[in-house]
């Protein structure tokens, strides 16, 4: 009897030391995820001036500013138009040449970055500028 009970006493401690470890591993795993996805946030702008199609993309993370992709965003029924893409410059301006644009609505996007091992850029778009 004795020697049962310490049997099992065993198989109790080992259950719990496994336990605990898939615990502390599940733990460490879940820290490491969330610090490695911190978002940064990005703002995206477009200017109702000429020339037509400029901005800039601004950001707390250098690494989600010089060289970000802009996409130039024409509204219309179905999928948006894309007119242009253009790379930030480090200072965060860019600029979608486009030589006829009709009346409507533009917008400018900066989709997503992931710089990997730095940061996670996420993505904005612009207020619609209407022109008549």
């Amino acid at each position: 009897m004795r020697g049962e009970r310490q049997g099992n006493a065993r198989l109790v401690r080992a259950g719990a030391i496994a336990a605990s470890t898939a615990i502390l591993a599940v733990a460490i795993g879940a820290a490491s995820t969330a610090s490695a996805g911190v978002g940064h946030p990005t703002t995206v702008t477009l200017v109702n001036g000429a020339p037509a199609f400029h901005g800039r993309v601004n950001s707390d993370h250098p690494a989600c500013v010089s060289h970000r992709r802009v996409k130039m965003m024409m509204r219309q029924p179905g999928p948006d138009l894309v007119l242009g893409i253009d790379n930030a410059a480090i200072t965060g301006r860019w600029f979608v040449d486009h030589p006829d644009f009709p009346s409507g609505e533009y917008y400018a996007r900066a989709p997503a970055k992931n710089v990997p091992d730095e940061a996670v850029c996420l993505a904005d778009r612009s207020a619609i500028v209407a022109v008549d």
